[in-house]
């Protein structure tokens, strides 16, 4: 949409106005370090009630973390070995916490622990009323974990009962069985989110009337919620039912020369890769539009759009220069986790029958992948549990690789037949009922995360227990693997992505080869991050892996 000469003159102005705007990100003061040591000094006065003092001064307020999901923030270690460790980075988006998680690398000495394999972590509390606690330094929690970099946007498997325990030193992850896992306070531990901050013309580039929640207006899908945070930041965040958080955090800066704004980020779940998109902002009391480089590409869908987005100023920070009190985001308005009430930490998540055929209902076939997932979404969004197949994998399906598109996934005919009356008055007045046959050729992607579970022989490497996801199929299960000297890469695969691969290796070669590295020279199996860890692409036949088609999850 052009713009008038008027409109980009008012644009322009708008920017000014909000890179003149001061008001420097807030500093503790010594009231606030006073309040802090009376908190841990005057063990008659609770937590609550020095909460209560401090949020008669709004600067205070704004220095000062008092729920649980505030104190908890910060990034731990905990070492599991010489120069290995585990390590978390705790963060929120209002009451909503998540982690960046992972496996890293570091000597005594280094100034930062290097992460060479990373996911993230979503934490559904049993109770909402816990993470908004200004006394319990203690709250329990389901946790549900994914990589957007490897796993497709599913969660690796049912959740996790745990709890978490903020110490004098740091965290404590007590599991379901009570086992404990101690994590300290780690600054050398990487940000996840290392983009944040930018020296502009002005002190701060986010002025108060900014500052705060915004909701995205006549979303056709789960709306997008951004947070403008002082001096400089902003902050993107969605949840889709049924699958993994989006996540953003970058800083924001001005292109002079190009009249937009530039947010410089990085995704949680991606590790520190960056990304970045430019934009216009009019604003006008409650109402913000935000204009998209028509240009741009940037991998978040609405500011990939040509279109201008719309937001509500959802929960304003300040109003009139006082703090104004407002709901917390509930489980109404974002919705925290995508899983059923009937999907609990006790649900026994068995292997299904992944070879057995079904009935669809056939909505389409593509030859890119891409454009059967954007129909995927689009059937989901109308309510269908849909699925995509590669046609090749099936006996009674077409020989030539298509990626398949089904409304769902049927055991009988007459429930197939159903479903296709709701799918054409949706108006996919082409979708028909078919049957798949058996599965021919089973694709799936494996996770390692650990060597524990691996026995390696002379013949074999049996991956015991691993985590299975099945595309095809949207499911995801345990099973054990059998690596042995039937096993082959596929003429596919890029083999230069499995770390110190060699010329006309067998992937039992190249296992056993990486194993002994991993025991015995470890700096070489570290040259190019640990090559057995991560997300494999391979086809199975009853736990036998008979083809490797690509290593994934790398930063």
């Amino acid at each position: 949409m052009k713009k008038t000469g008027s409109t980009a003159i008012i644009v322009l102005c708008l920017m000014m106005i909000f890179l003149a705007l001061s008001g420097c990100g807030s500093k503790e003061s010594n009231e606030v370090q006073s309040d802090k040591e009376t908190v841990t000094e005057t063990k008659k006065q609770t937590r609550k009630q020095v909460v209560e003092e401090v949020r008669e001064e709004p600067a205070q307020l704004e220095a000062e973390p008092y729920t649980f999901a505030e104190r908890v923030c910060g990034r731990y270690s905990h070492e599991t070995g010489e120069n290995e460790y585990e390590i978390l980075e705790i963060t929120r988006f209002a009451d909503n916490i998540y982690a960046y998680a992972g496996e890293a690398y570091g000597d005594e000495e280094a100034d930062e622990i290097d992460t060479y394999s990373f996911w993230a972590v979503e934490f559904i509390p049993f109770s909402e009323e816990s993470v908004t606690d200004c006394v319990s330094d203690e709250c329990e929690f389901n946790i549900l974990c994914f990589s957007i970099m490897s796993n497709l946007g599913k969660y690796w498997g049912a959740p996790q009962k745990i709890k978490l325990k903020i110490t004098d030193e740091g965290l404590d992850w007590i599991a379901k069985d009570g086992t404990t896992t101690h994590y300290i306070r780690d600054e050398r531990v990487a940000s996840t989110f290392p983009y944040t901050s930018y020296e502009v013309e002005a002190p701060s580039f986010v002025s108060s009337e900014m500052r705060g929640i915004w909701k995205q207006i006549d979303s056709a899908s789960q709306p997008y919620f951004i947070e403008f945070v002082e001096p400089s930041q902003m902050r993107i965040y969605r949840k889709d039912p049924a699958s993994e958080v989006f996540l953003a955090c970058g800083g924001l800066s001005l292109d002079t020369e190009q009249g937009k704004v530039v947010c410089t980020y990085s995704v949680l779940g991606c590790g520190d890769m960056p990304n970045s998109f430019a934009f216009t902002i009019e604003s006008k009391g409650k109402v913000m539009k935000i204009e998209p480089d028509p240009d741009n590409e940037c991998g978040i869908d609405i500011f990939d759009s040509e279109k201008s987005i719309m937001f509500d100023q959802y929960r304003p920070t300040y109003r009139g220069g006082q703090i104004n009190k407002v709901d917390t985001i509930t489980n109404d308005d974002i919705i925290k986790a995508g899983i059923d009430e009937n999907f609990t930490s006790e649900v026994d998540y068995d292997m299904p029958d992944v070879n057995e055929g079904f009935y669809g209902v056939w909505v389409s076939a593509f030859a890119d992948n891409e454009d059967a997932d954007k129909l995927k979404s689009e059937l989901d969004d109308k309510g269908f549990d849909a699925i995509v197949l590669l046609s090749s994998e099936w006996s009674q399906m077409n020989s030539k690789p298509f990626y398949c598109v089904s409304a769902g996934r049927c055991s009988s005919e007459s429930e197939a037949e159903g479903l296709l009356a709701n799918v054409k008055s949706e108006g996919y007045k082409d979708a028909y009922v078919k049957y798949t046959g058996e599965r021919l050729n089973n694709r799936v992607y494996y996770t390692c995360s650990s060597l524990d579970d691996v026995t390696v022989s002379d013949s074999k490497v049996v991956l015991e227990d691993f985590d299975i996801s099945d595309p095809s199929l949207g499911i995801d299960y345990t099973m054990t693997l059998i690596i042995d000297d039937k096993t082959e890469f596929d003429k596919s695969c890029e083999t230069e992505f499995f770390a110190n691969y060699e010329e006309n290796d067998t992937p039992l070669e190249w296992y056993k080869r990486n194993y002994d590295y991993s025991i015995n020279d470890p700096d070489k199996y570290m040259e190019s991050g640990p090559a057995l860890i991560g997300v494999f692409e391979v086809s199975i036949t009853d736990g036998h892996i008979d083809r490797f088609y690509g290593s994934y999850w790398w930063d």
